[in-house]
């Protein structure tokens, strides 16, 4: 697994430098690495294989064509994955082992599983606040980490109300064949097209970053911008525009401004001023 991984990692690192325009030969690779040349040249046969015209000119490598976007977002997603969180994750996940959750192993994968699948899970949960004990079919969405402890965001079946479920709280967990979890028999979250305005003031900020997967922005002449998207209507989305503050005026849908209209005063009911 290790020869693996470091494998993914240079083949990957190397790309990105022969795009950049380094000067690299094979035998420069190969000590740098501390491999031998017959591994580089693994090395460029794989990436060659996949369609790159990497060839060598008075020993230096040459990258002819810049490769597709797609592939290198293939590419940049294993990297980062393996780069960056490898590490992360191990540091975490050694905390939560010291707790003594012996069953975090196939829990967590199998619930990494099922996300990754669109599969439901069908679990047993000792509730938080009476420890009785539930039984619970779920379409998992979303595998969060806050600090040291692990939560899978999903809808119960027949519900479409996203809940938060520990994963410490879990004590036996089974993943469903998708024979026995058809899409269809869950209850969808219809999609709005959503219509948000902002001020001049929030316009370096809107532009800086991305917000959401596919969406449009319209700035109009008197500075203000318009953003154009498609989502469902979540109290992430609805938390999201509260922090642009008056900076945003919700232009559609109706259900969104409702949406943040009762978390806001949710809030109130318990912090009012006096």
């Amino acid at each position: 697994m290790k020869d693996f991984l470091s494998d993914n990692l240079r083949r990957t690192e190397l790309l990105a430098r022969l795009m950049n325009g380094e000067k690299l030969s094979i035998l420069d690779l190969a000590l740098e690495y501390e491999v031998s040349e017959v591994t580089i040249n693994r090395d460029l046969k794989y990436l060659r294989f996949a369609g790159l015209q990497i060839y060598s000119r008075k020993k230096i490598l040459i990258l002819d064509h810049a490769p597709e976007t797609e592939l290198l977002t293939g590419y940049l997603a294993e990297y980062l994955a393996f780069k960056l969180n490898r590490r992360l994750l191990f540091t975490q996940l050694q905390a939560v082992h010291a707790a003594g959750m012996s069953d975090l192993f196939q829990i967590l994968t199998l619930c990494a599983k099922a996300v990754d699948e669109n599969r439901r899970i069908h679990f047993r949960y000792e509730r938080i606040t009476d420890d009785i004990e539930n039984e619970y079919i779920v379409k998992p969405l979303e595998l969060k980490l806050n600090e040291y402890n692990w939560s899978l965001i999903a809808v119960k079946e027949g519900e479409n109300i996203e809940k938060l479920f520990y994963l410490s709280r879990i004590k036996e967990i089974e993943l469903l064949k998708p024979t026995q979890a058809p899409e269809e028999d869950l209850v969808r979250q219809p999609i709005f097209p959503i219509v948000l305005r902002f001020s001049p003031m929030s316009r370096n900020s809107i532009y800086s970053k991305i917000w959401f997967q596919n969406f449009q922005l319209i700035e109009e002449a008197d500075g203000y911008i318009t953003l154009k998207t498609e989502s469902e209507i979540t109290k992430r989305l609805a938390s999201w525009c509260l922090r642009w503050e008056d900076n945003i005026e919700i232009i559609s849908p109706e259900e969104l401004k409702v949406k943040v209209r009762t978390m806001v005063e949710k809030f109130n009911s318990v912090n009012r001023l006096f």
